[in-house]
């Protein structure tokens, strides 16, 4: 679905991963790309919250996520960006969010309020994980089948899905799944595994996210993008 790399320098400080701070026009275009290819597939599929993943660690979805969430909520969206991946200790770093503030792991299966905070920055609403204990995927699904009337896009950053078996479990109740496959990382083994995985709890996989996908390293396209955006 979308063939990207994150960052022109890998040697860059990790915040440059995000939008806001990225000033690359090939960034912020594949970005665009990539969110132009699922406006197709939410229509198609009439598509209303997306889980992002991935086989392993490491391998791009919390820079996937915030970005596809920002780049959405820039096209005029009302975009909420959740985070119910409490293995993940960069999501709240990467967005400027205290780490003390509770999440959707202290408020899913209750009658609370969810403490969504929104980002003006970013023109987005997000909900991090919090400090509760492990979530069932039945009581974050309930959570954000609430949610979808008040959206037009809930983007969930999920846990990987060859570690934590809840993660496949909860990709079957959203309505769309990205699997984020970075160059040189998971290998075919573990990318088919995570596959496996979540055709056989019934997700319905819209795509793959191929990310730190270096364009440059091919001659001839580095000189038409030096061309085209020096």
């Amino acid at each position: 679905m979308g063939f990207f790399k994150f960052r022109t320098n890998q040697d860059a400080p990790e915040d440059k991963s995000i939008l806001l701070n990225n000033r690359s026009q090939i960034f912020s275009d594949a970005y665009r790309t990539l969110c132009a290819n699922i406006e197709h597939l939410i229509g198609e599929q009439h598509l209303s919250s997306i889980l992002i993943t991935s086989a392993i660690g490491g391998e791009g979805k919390t820079t996937s996520a915030i970005n596809l969430g920002i780049t959405f909520a820039k096209e005029g969206k009302n975009v909420l960006l959740v985070n119910v991946d409490g293995h993940n200790n960069r999501f709240n770093q990467r967005l400027k969010i205290d780490v003390d503030v509770p999440g959707i792991s202290d408020y899913a299966g209750t009658n609370e309020d969810l403490p969504i905070i929104h980002l003006d920055e970013n023109q987005m609403d997000v909900l991090p994980y919090g400090h509760g204990k492990e979530v069932s995927a039945r009581k974050i699904a309930a959570s954000i089948e609430q949610l979808k009337d008040k959206y037009d896009l809930i983007i969930l950053l999920s846990s990987v899905v060859n570690a934590y078996a809840e993660t496949a479990l909860l990709a079957k109740e959203i309505d769309g799944t990205l699997l984020v496959v970075k160059q040189g990382g998971s290998t075919a083994d573990e990318i088919s595994t995570a596959i496996h995985e979540l055709h056989l709890a019934g997700a319905n996989l819209i795509g793959t996210i191929f990310s730190h996908y270096d364009t440059l390293q091919d001659r001839k396209t580095s000189k038409k993008y030096k061309r085209l955006y020096q």
